[in-house]
């Protein structure tokens, strides 16, 4: 009798712990999405939905003519463009932190409270939103003439934090400006973003936070 109220007592926590998990996927989900859009989990692909919740760990493929919004915790949005894969790093919303591992990623993110932080890191380095101070960002992975990886953060709202993965040093990036980090380690000085970077940021104000329910 003392056995089975203790496998009882086990898995009633489980069935808490599994209800607290569901909770927190919920709030990170496939908002809105075109096209062909697979999420990976431990190596298995499920076409995507709306409201598709999604967690730590998994990974986001956009097909060609295809894109993927999606939403955290009311907090922040990413517009993922086409022919673009990232992973899911923590999908909490004290750390939001999301790997560009090819593509285009677009970031609005409110004001975030005090202890929350959202990162989108590429193969070459990492921007960090600010807390408090709403921002929007782009980040895209692109090759140079050479046919070398170069990774580009720009920022249309906000203060940003970069910091290349070779170096233990963080830059600064305001609004309108742009860093690029090169495969090579070479690390450009800050800029003002040109007219083509511009039309990149310019719609990232379009990308939708869902609003917390009432």
């Amino acid at each position: 009798m003392k056995n089975l109220r203790s496998k009882w007592l086990v898995l009633s926590a489980l069935l808490l712990l599994s209800s607290a998990v569901f909770a927190e996927e919920a709030k990170t989900i496939f908002y809105n999405f075109e096209g062909r859009v697979t999420l990976m989990r431990y190596g298995k692909g499920t076409p995507a939905n709306f409201d598709l919740p999604f967690q730590t760990g998994d990974i986001f493929k956009i097909d060609t003519d295809s894109f993927l919004d999606i939403t955290m915790h009311y907090l922040a949005a990413v517009k993922f463009e086409a022919l673009s894969e990232c992973r899911v790093v923590n999908a909490s919303e004290s750390e939001m932190h999301l790997d560009l591992k090819k593509g285009m990623a677009k970031a609005n993110v409110k004001g975030l409270p005090t202890g929350t932080r959202f990162f989108l890191e590429t193969p070459l380095g990492i921007a960090k939103v600010r807390e408090l101070t709403p921002s929007q960002l782009a980040v895209w992975i692109s090759k140079d003439k050479d046919g070398k990886m170069v990774c580009s953060f720009a920022s249309k709202k906000g203060t940003l934090d970069i910091q290349a993965k070779t170096s233990s040093s963080t830059m600064v990036i305001y609004e309108s400006q742009i860093i690029e980090i090169h495969e090579d380690g070479f690390v450009s000085a800050p800029r003002q973003v040109n007219e083509e970077e511009e039309k990149i940021t310019d719609k990232i104000s379009s990308v939708y936070i869902a609003p917390k329910p009432d």
